[in-house]
């Protein structure tokens, strides 16, 4: 059986991806910790810049859903972009969606637990957020051996009380609660970058130190 890649980006890639390669052989995700939650905020506190967070955020879930990846880029944390191209990260992404294997949907319901305070840092402006978002997921594995590893590789990776299967829809649930940075130049326009605690290194190139000290500490 031909391996199978799994790769979400989000917003953000924003949401930091995850990859998963499933064959005969091997199954293996790396580990992605379900995140803590930081502060909470109440919806009637949102000032016009957090409104503005919150908006934009959903925006990009809109497109991740829609699968308009070029839209999404949009929403991706500029700096990433020195070090990978928009287009490798939209062809990942395409490979990801076209596999006949594997159905993946993006559910978000503006399900945002926390936007902290807006700082200043250099030439950006950086909020941590915290949020929750769905992913359904389908796949058409012949071997049982395999859609077992699956199974089991998903209730290690988020936890067995975030996932969920249908059997008659052949369909996982997956329930996931992530930290990450909302940041802008102007306080209006606002991209994401989503934090695995797996990827410290990469955030050191293109993050503020006192955001990768305070990653660290979450």
């Amino acid at each position: 059986m031909k391996n199978v890649s799994i790769v979400l980006a989000s917003v953000l890639l924003v949401f930091s991806s995850f990859v998963a390669k499933v064959s005969a052989q091997e199954v293996s995700l790396p580990e992605i910790k379900q995140e803590k939650v930081v502060a909470d905020l109440p919806e009637e506190n949102y000032d016009q810049e957090k409104q503005d967070i919150k908006n934009h955020l959903s925006r990009s879930f809109m497109y991740m859903k829609d699968k308009d990846f070029d839209a999404l880029m949009e929403y991706s944390y500029p700096k990433i972009f020195d070090h990978v191209t928009k287009e490798q990260m939209i062809g990942v992404l395409e490979e990801t969606y076209n596999n006949p294997e594997l159905e993946i949907d993006v559910l978000y319901q503006d399900k945002i637990n926390s936007i902290g305070q807006i700082r200043q840092i250099e030439d950006y402006y950086y909020s941590l957020i915290n949020y929750e978002y769905q992913l359904l997921v389908s796949n058409d594995f012949s071997s049982k051996k395999i859609q077992k590893r699956f199974h089991a590789l998903l209730n290690e990776t988020y936890g067995s009380e975030n996932v969920t299967f249908n059997p008659s829809t052949n369909k996982y649930t997956v329930n996931i609660v992530r930290n990450g940075y909302a940041c802008s130049k102007n306080k209006s326009s606002w991209s994401f970058i989503e934090i695995d605690m797996e990827k410290i290194e990469f955030y050191k190139l293109i993050l503020p130190e006192e955001l990768v000290d305070e990653i660290q500490g979450l």
